[in-house]
């Protein structure tokens, strides 16, 4: 069996009815994939446009290639869209490196190049050998199961249809075909990680171990399952402990978690941190000042994360209808009858006559409460809600309804004995939705 037909066989299951964008540089491998994904599509079973994003890195050469693939395309009737950008000038105004900032230009071009042409599908030419690679690089850089996966075949929007074949493999392809290719001369220079690998450890690996491309692909895919595994675990996790509050996120339990899945709640929760942060926050305890003006606040069992927060202006509490603390919650007040709400939370009953002149606001220093059931005498509201064992992290965020300085509800802890309701007086039932 030809290299073509071995390969055709497997891409045609995957890519039967796909609307696809190929990207070509005009190396080998891209071009391997450009004319696979042309057989396909002369076979009806795809529908194909190419794009090619030309770097301004190589001078002439560059402009070469993007020439090569002109001809290319036109030869075999595939539409081509063609982007370029100055990658050394927009490094230095980024304070990128080259490889990232191309990396970056070229994604964003190829991302528009699909839309332009209705592409559903990106596919790259990413093989077994840049798996290998990659996976390498990622362990060199202590990544976990996520890098260790290195690429996917499908993320949703790049496919990588070549990764289970080799780079010889599509060589031979081409030969075969009798297609001819362009020769990026920087990939044979060391000066960059991957190419260092590609070109000199790699092969002093193969040495020892010849199949160590096909046993680190085979790594990779074992460690993209069990990464989606514990990915499924961690987002049943979230969903049944992780809580918003005025801005703050909160982990519910989260010292009895193991730390695989604190790893990656943290993760999640913070979105971009590296390492040393997600390892300080899981392993922290009271206070942590975190980059990007994040405080991360462990207690005993919940972890806290928070941005600064500036108090809001004071609101006035209405007589009925709504009124809302920016940033903070939204007060709903309705007649009610004169009874009191048994362990309300944030709905409560409060005197029609004690609610004159109050204002929905968040707490200040010199703040006091009289708590219900304490006959009149009064404590700060720093105290009451140490003794109510209300989350510390929470405490400047937390809504009340207070005349002055005198606390009449903190939402959540309590009510004042001075603000209980009395048979045969107004009352009002006040709701308090947190954001």
């Amino acid at each position: 069996m030809t290299q073509e037909a071995r390969i055709l066989g497997t891409l045609r299951p995957r890519l039967t009815g796909a609307s696809v964008l190929c990207a070509v540089s005009g190396g080998a491998d891209s071009v391997a994939l450009l004319r696979l994904l042309v057989s396909l599509r002369n076979e009806g079973l795809l529908r194909l446009h190419a794009a090619h994003f030309e770097h301004g890195i190589r001078g002439q050469a560059s402009l070469d290639d993007r020439d090569f693939v002109r001809a290319l395309c036109a030869s075999l009737n595939v539409p081509l869209s063609v982007g370029q950008a100055s990658v050394p000038m927009e490094a230095a105004r980024a304070g990128e490196g080259l490889e990232t900032c191309a990396r970056r230009l070229r994604r964003a071009f190829l991302k528009k190049a699909a839309a332009d042409a209705g592409a559903t599908r990106i596919a790259l030419a990413h093989h077994k050998d840049d798996q290998a690679e990659t996976v390498l690089m990622h362990l060199l850089r202590g990544g976990g199961l996520t890098g260790a996966s290195g690429m996917r075949a499908d993320d949703g929007t790049f496919l990588r249809p070549l990764l289970p074949f080799t780079h010889a493999e599509l060589i031979e392809y081409l030969n075969e075909i009798g297609q001819p290719w362009r020769e990026d001369e920087t990939n044979r220079v060391s000066d960059t990680p991957r190419n260092a690998l590609r070109n000199e450890i790699l092969p002093r690996i193969r040495d020892f171990y010849p199949g160590a491309a096909d046993a680190l692909a085979r790594f990779a895919a074992i460690s993209a399952d069990e990464d989606a595994f514990i990915g499924e675990i961690a987002e049943t996790v979230w969903r049944e402990r992780a809580r918003e509050y005025a801005g703050v996120r909160i982990l519910k339990n989260f010292s009895a978690l193991s730390p695989a899945l604190k790893r990656r709640l943290v993760k999640r929760a913070l979105g971009e941190a590296d390492f040393d942060t997600v390892e300080r926050v899981c392993a922290g305890d009271g206070s942590l000042q975190l980059p990007g003006g994040l405080t991360a606040y462990r207690t005993d069992d919940d972890l806290y994360l928070s941005r600064a927060f500036s108090p809001p202006p004071d609101v006035p509490v209405p007589d009925a209808g709504e009124a809302a603390l920016v940033g903070v919650c939204l007060l709903t007040v309705e007649n009610a009858p004169p009874a009191p709400v048994r362990d309300g939370g944030l709905t409560q009953a409060l005197d029609a006559e004690a609610l004159k002149n109050a204002v929905l606001r968040t707490r200040r220093t010199g703040d006091f409460i009289a708590p219900l059931g304490m006959k009149g005498r009064s404590k700060s509201l720093s105290d009451y809600l140490t003794d109510r064992k209300f989350p510390y992290p929470l405490r400047d965020r937390m809504p009340v309804v207070a005349r002055g300085q005198e606390i009449l509800w903190a939402a959540g802890a309590g009510i004042s004995e001075r603000a209980r309701v009395f048979e045969n007086r107004a009352a009002k039932r006040l709701t308090i939705t947190i954001y």
